[in-house]
């Protein structure tokens, strides 16, 4: 299922069900979020194919730091990546 504004989940709520391993938590931040990341690390390096590998890196940092992302805190998970 597509993430649209009407059925989005908050990033927190997202983020908790990611750092116990929820895979379809991880589809609906990357849908969300990967777009936003494409974009910045093209304008930081110029090069698409090269910001496509940050892109993935970024992503697979949220896979593996999702633990230790303070839900509760004030800054946006787009901060953060």
């Amino acid at each position: 299922m597509r993430v649209t504004v009407e059925n989005r989940e908050s990033d927190a709520a997202l983020l908790e069900r990611l750092a116990i391993g929820d895979q379809k938590a991880f589809y609906s931040l990357i849908q969300i979020h990967l777009p936003f990341v494409l974009r910045t690390a093209e304008r930081m390096v110029g090069d698409a194919a090269h910001a496509k590998d940050i892109a993935q890196e970024v992503m697979v940092r949220l896979w593996r730091k999702a633990k230790v992302w303070d839900v509760t805190g004030p800054a946006k998970l787009e901060t953060w990546l």
